[in-house]
């Protein structure tokens, strides 16, 4: 139990964290609820894809985020809420089984979401791999 408050703990400060740092040449687009969120689940795929190497991996715990708000509401179509479901899920199945294996299954959902629209994330995506 102790673990999972550490952890709720450990994201929710690198949440507030990376909300008030966000350097505008990484994220140049205003911060609209969506893009916030995309940001934060970036920092910790990049911080867990950096502890795939370690004992501890780092679990990606995202949440939904079908009701945030975008940047732009043009996004936002009829494919958007099935797709973020498949990525909630592959993260979930991530944190149950980690490996660089169903990381990546995470990243390619990531890419193939971003592909249909919103490219502008595809290069810091492809970073991922």
């Amino acid at each position: 139990m102790n673990y999972v408050r550490n952890c709720f703990f450990f994201f929710y400060l690198i949440a507030i964290i990376s909300c008030g740092n966000q350097d505008p040449k990484r994220f140049p687009n205003e911060r609209s609820e969506m893009a916030v969120a995309m940001r934060n689940m970036t920092d910790a795929m990049i911080k867990t894809k950096l502890s795939l190497n370690q004992s501890e991996i780092i679990p990606l715990r995202f949440t939904s985020f079908n009701h945030n708000k975008f940047t732009d509401t043009s996004f936002k179509s009829d494919w958007f809420a099935p797709m973020a479901d498949v990525l909630i899920n592959n993260a979930k199945y991530f944190d149950n089984n980690p490996s660089l294996e169903t990381f990546q299954t995470v990243v390619n959902t990531c890419q193939v979401c971003h592909e249909k629209t919103c490219p502008g994330p595809l290069v810091q995506i492809k970073k991922l791999y």
